[in-house]
């Protein structure tokens, strides 16, 4: 909790929830408690008048700290949750956090309305879920972690955390998790019948994955899952920084280009036959320029905004 520059009116009889004393100045900075019943006043001292607010902040840096997620605290006022951050165990995947406000049915729907795909939600009690809720969940792949259930606070007032949370959490990034093998790379994007190049759009969301739409065919696929992986390494081959690059120049590459050099043709050719195996369209991807001075995508593609 974080205190406010704000005091209350009222405050709790000590010993009782239900009998409130009215609290009124009675000189400056000197503040009286008001007994209606037995006709006492009782000075107070400012910190037991004092209004706190729930530290959002805070929790969010605990359970940063404690999931491995990047903080990106995202809140509007009466949203039935807000997003926290995000979880990134691997370079271009990310899985949105949202935490609940309100109640849990309507923090689903929302979660669900703001993620492409698997994302995570942090429950703060144990609200019951219908079925409706439940199959929503399921069906856009979330996870409900229980802050009741994995959080408590310790003797000094640190909150605490279990392990019970951080093995769901590693379940869900393996279920989730693309195949990263270099040596067996999920190759094959769902390509609709009687594509050719000019129907492909491609656009990098980072230096590790791309958003690819073919029609009604979209998705974010990571360089490994496009086979632009190197086996020794597990890092991104040329072809895919030859990709990039085109993106930078939005599908063109001339010798004025900054990346351009006499390596690229065979880079070219290498690039040209993993996207065709990738997308299995026939056809050049990647062909000459009508002077014969450079290379132009047959595909939309355009960089990181």
């Amino acid at each position: 909790m974080r205190p406010t520059d704000q005091y209350a009116t009222h405050i709790p009889k000590l010993g009782s929830d239900y009998v409130w004393h009215r609290v009124v100045e009675d000189s400056p900075h000197v503040y009286i408690a008001i007994d209606e019943d037995q006709g006492r006043r009782v000075e107070v001292q400012t910190c037991e008048m004092a209004i706190y607010r729930f530290d959002f902040g805070r929790l969010t840096e605990c359970l940063a700290a404690h999931f491995g997620f990047d903080v990106r605290f995202e809140r509007m006022h009466n949203d039935p949750a807000c997003q926290i951050g995000v979880d990134s165990p691997l370079a271009g995947v990310s899985f949105p956090v949202f935490l609940q406000c309100y109640r849990i049915s309507d923090a689903v729907l929302f979660a669900t309305d703001r993620s492409d795909g698997p994302f995570i939600l942090i429950q703060w009690g144990d609200e019951p879920i219908d079925d409706r809720t439940q199959r929503r969940l399921e069906r856009h792949n979330g996870l409900l972690l229980t802050l009741d259930q994995f959080a408590s606070l310790d003797k000094r007032g640190e909150l605490v955390f279990a392990d019970s949370a951080t093995s769901q959490l590693n379940a869900f990034r393996e279920k989730h998790l693309p195949n990263t093998d270099a040596a067996n790379p999920n190759i094959g994007f769902a390509t609709p019948a009687g594509c050719i190049w000019s129907d492909v759009s491609i656009r990098f969301v980072d230096q590790h994955s791309v958003r690819i739409s073919v029609h009604d065919q979209t998705g974010i696929y990571l360089y490994s899952q496009m086979g632009l992986v190197d086996a020794r390494n597990r890092q991104p081959t040329k072809q895919w920084e030859l990709l990039a690059n085109f993106a930078k120049g939005y599908g063109l590459m001339t010798w004025n280009s900054p990346a351009a050099c006499r390596k690229n043709k065979k880079r070219r050719e290498v690039l040209s036959a993993t996207l065709r195996a990738f997308f299995r369209i026939a056809g050049d991807p990647i062909e000459l320029t009508e002077d014969k001075k450079g290379w132009r995508c047959v595909f939309r593609i355009e960089p990181e905004s």
